[in-house]
């Protein structure tokens, strides 16, 4: 007897069943196969349209097939006859031509050649995409001392004893300071405080990519001789000179040195600090009780949240 085109059953019928006879819900069948619900109703409705393309829709359908115990060959071949069925009930589509009298014929290896070359396309073009990621260069952005971003050598000048060096890598990138890789923080973040000589300091600030390519900029910070006439002071006492030690807690700490800030930002515990003044220091911190300060070797209290420690004739005096 030949089936009619009522009784013969879909591969979405197919599916359905299996997976009553199995007692499943659609349910539990995505959450082990990783497929979402609608998918799955999708292919035992014969809802074709919601699937992005047709490499979606056959991947899902070999999967649902396979976990059903359905063979996967035989669900193909029903899905290919279902939808030629549906687009061609005649077995071919005829599309009139310019000329008269003549027609274009799709047949089922046509359609499938089509689909096997959009297919080639879609992966050629994702090749170019993650070939265009593996040769690009990682992000690097210098935003302190100096801002610069562009691949290559910048300059710098000052008369600090210490500089901070800071600014953004690109997410999974490897980042070294003079061949010393630097750990970064969950926004991508670096900072990190150098001292300096006079004369010039060289750092080479290094991006490596996951897939190995290296963006460097090269910084050559200059710390100029001061001209400044060094004030008469007491033999005894030449400068200021500060060591401070973040010992407890986090404590934000600015700085001025000579009525130069030098320093504002948070610091962490472990973190060391030291500068030399030539005539004034003047530490403002939020914890006062969190810090340990050496004072020209000598441990020195804090009562407040600005200490000011000066150089005069009678030696160093603190307010």
């Amino acid at each position: 007897m030949i089936k009619t085109a009522l009784q013969i059953k879909t591969i979405g019928t197919i599916l359905k069943e299996r997976r009553k006879e199995l007692k499943l819900e659609l349910k539990q069948v995505s959450e082990i196969i990783k497929i979402r619900v609608d998918y799955l109703a999708a292919l035992e409705e014969g809802n074709y349209a919601i699937f992005p393309s047709e490499v979606y829709l056959k991947g899902f359908l070999k999967n649902y097939s396979k976990y059903l115990n359905i063979s996967t060959e035989k669900a193909l071949a029903l899905y290919r006859r279902e939808n030629e069925r549906k687009e061609n009930p005649n077995s071919q589509l005829i599309n009139k031509s310019n000329s008269p009298g003549k027609q274009f014929v799709f047949t089922p290896n046509k359609i499938i050649t089509v689909i096997a070359a959009l297919s080639i396309l879609a992966i050629v073009i994702y090749l170019g995409s993650f070939v265009g990621q593996v040769l690009k260069k990682p992000d690097l952005k210098l935003t302190s001392p100096v801002a610069f971003e562009e691949e290559g050598d910048v300059s710098y000048k000052t008369d600090a004893n210490n500089i901070e060096l800071a600014g953004n890598v690109e997410i999974g990138s490897k980042l070294t300071i003079n061949d010393t890789e630097l750990k970064l923080n969950n926004f991508e973040k670096f900072s990190k405080e150098f001292p300096l000589v006079e004369g010039p300091n060289t750092f080479m600030i290094k991006a490596v990519s996951q897939f190995g390519r290296e963006k460097i900029i090269n910084l050559t910070i200059s710390k100029e001789i001061s001209l400044t006439p060094t004030p008469t002071l007491s033999p005894a006492i030449e400068s200021l000179k500060i060591n401070i030690e973040i010992v407890d807690k986090d404590t934000q700490i600015t700085l001025f040195v000579d009525d130069e800030k030098r320093t504002e930002r948070l610091y962490k515990v472990g973190s060391t600090l030291e500068f030399e003044a030539k005539e004034k220091i003047e530490l403002r911190s939020s914890r006062p009780d969190s810090l340990k300060v050496i004072l020209n070797g000598k441990d020195e209290e804090l009562s407040s949240v600005i200490t000011v420690w000066r150089i005069t004739e009678d030696g160093i005096v603190k307010e």
